[in-house]
């Protein structure tokens, strides 16, 4: 079951919160209310409060237990930005622009059994597990080194177990192309 919780018109800027997202994304989410506690940024209030709300949600409307939720989803988008003015000499006004976020959070309920491995390492595990092992039954071709021309650059790309051999041309300099006269 998933829970939502959201802050909207937060005075945040969104990059500044988009940084803390991959430290807290795919745990547990007391845990990651306990870390953002301590986390020096200006972000890690208003989001350890967030998690902490829908949390409560969770618990009181569904019935679940808080043990057992997990941050899914983790958003920050842009919320309309402030427009003030501050005065400078000679009359005149810069510009100060406060910007808003709108912060949003998912959790979803695991099962107890799923509870000890959490977070990034369970996704990493499952893709380690379904991934197919590699036949090694056929022989890799081998890169043909030719000696053709010294100006034609050789590169060896990787695809499907292959390598293959691209002749891309040089470069043209500017006096070629026509760039970097100063008649513009």
């Amino acid at each position: 079951m998933e829970v939502t919780a959201t802050a909207r018109f937060v005075r945040l800027s969104p990059r500044k919160a988009r940084l803390l997202l991959p430290t807290v994304k795919g745990m547990l989410a007391q845990e990651a209310v306990a870390q953002l506690q301590y986390r020096p940024q200006v972000a890690a209030k208003p989001l350890a409060k967030l998690i902490a709300s829908a949390t409560a949600n969770a618990e009181h409307n569904y019935s679940l237990d808080p043990a057992t939720l997990v941050i899914d989803r983790l958003t920050v988008d842009a919320g309309p930005t402030l427009k003030r003015f501050k005065p400078v000499s000679k009359g005149r006004a810069q510009n100060i622009r406060r910007k808003t976020s709108h912060l949003a959070v998912v959790l979803r309920d695991v099962s107890p059994g799923a509870k000890s491995v959490k977070g990034k390492k369970a996704k990493l595990t499952a893709k380690q597990t379904t991934k197919p092992a590699k036949d090694t039954t056929e022989p890799k071709p081998k890169v043909v080194s030719t000696a053709g021309d010294p100006k034609v650059v050789k590169h060896a790309q990787r695809s499907d177990d292959r390598t293959e051999v691209k002749q891309v041309a040089p470069r043209k300099s500017d006096r070629q192309t026509g760039r970097g006269r100063g008649d513009k």
